[in-house]
C-alpha cells in the first residue's frame, strides 16, 4: 500500500470503524483523557479534536460543555462525527492544521500523530494552534514496542493498515521542549500490547506505575501547557 493511501486508510473504513475498533482500548483512553489528562472543567472552552475519527472523544467533550471542533482527513469520517455530536467539522491534516496560531484552549490528539508522515511536524502544529497557557493532550504508541506491530500484522491480528510512525519517550520529551510545551503530566499506560482478556486486568493494574515505567510501556500519555511567551 502506498504511503498516500495509508494516510487515508481510516477514511476508507469509516463506515466499519466502530465494528473494527477494540472497544476496551478505546474506552480506556476515553477515561484516561477526560478523568486524568483533562482534570479541570472544560465547559465553555474551545477544544480541537485532531484525528477525531468517528467522533467518540468529540462527543464526550461536547457533553461536558466544550465548544468542539472535530478535524480529520476525510469527509466519510466527519459524516460519522455528525451523527454523534454537533461539533464543527473540518477536513484537514495534523501536519497542516487549517487554523490560526493560538486558536484553542485545549488541543487533543489521541493516537494520531503516529499515523502521519511527519509526527514531529504534527506535534509542532498541535502546539501552534493552542492558545498561550492552553493545554495540548497527546497519546501515542511507544516505538520500543514497534516489533509487536509487525508480529500482529504478520499474524493478521490487527485490522489496520495505516501509517505507523510510533514515537519514543525521549522523542516526545524533546519535541515538548523544542516547541515550548511545558509538561504537566507524562506517563505510560499498558505494559503489554494485548487488549483482550486476561491481559486487560494486568494492564490496568500496571498502569498505576505509569510514571516510573513510562519509558518502557506500550503507550505514552502527555498533557502540556503552551508557554505564554
Amino acid at each position: 500500500m502506498k504511503k498516500e493511501s495509508k494516510e487515508f486508510f481510516y477514511e476508507d473504513i469509516a463506515n466499519d470503524f466502530e465494528k473494527i475498533m477494540n472497544s476496551y482500548e478505546v474506552d480506556k483512553r476515553k477515561k484516561l483523557v477526560f478523568s486524568n489528562l483533562i482534570e479541570d472543567s472544560i465547559r465553555g472552552k474551545t477544544l480541537l479534536d485532531v484525528g477525531c475519527g468517528i467522533g467518540l472523544f468529540s462527543a464526550i467533550a461536547e457533553k461536558k460543555g466544550a465548544k468542539v471542533t472535530s478535524l480529520d482527513m476525510g469527509k466519510a469520517l466527519l459524516t460519522q462525527v455528525s451523527k454523534r455530536c454537533n461539533s464543527k467539522t473540518v477536513v484537514g491534516s495534523v501536519t497542516r492544521l487549517p487554523f490560526k496560531d493560538d486558536s484553542f484552549d485545549i488541543v487533543l490528539a489521541t493516537e494520531v500523530i503516529e499515523h502521519s508522515s511527519n509526527p514531529a511536524k504534527g506535534f509542532a502544529e498541535l502546539v501552534r494552534v493552542a492558545k498561550p497557557g492552553g493545554k495540548v493532550v497527546i497519546t501515542v504508541p511507544n516505538r520500543i514496542w514497534i516489533g509487536s506491530l509487525f508480529v500482529a500484522n504478520f499474524l493478521r491480528l490487527r485490522p489496520y493498515q495505516g501509517l505507523e510512525n510510533w514515537q519514543k519517550w525521549s522523542t516526545i520529551k524533546r519535541l515538548s521542549k523544542k516547541n515550548k510545551l511545558v509538561i504537566e503530566k507524562m506517563f505510560g499506560f499498558n505494559i503489554v500490547p494485548v487488549f483482550y482478556f486476561p491481559f486487560n486486568g494486568f494492564n490496568t493494574f500496571m498502569d498505576r506505575f505509569g510514571k516510573i515505567l513510562g519509558p518502557i510501556m506500550v503507550n505514552i500519555a502527555l498533557v502540556g501547557v503552551k508557554k505564554r511567551f
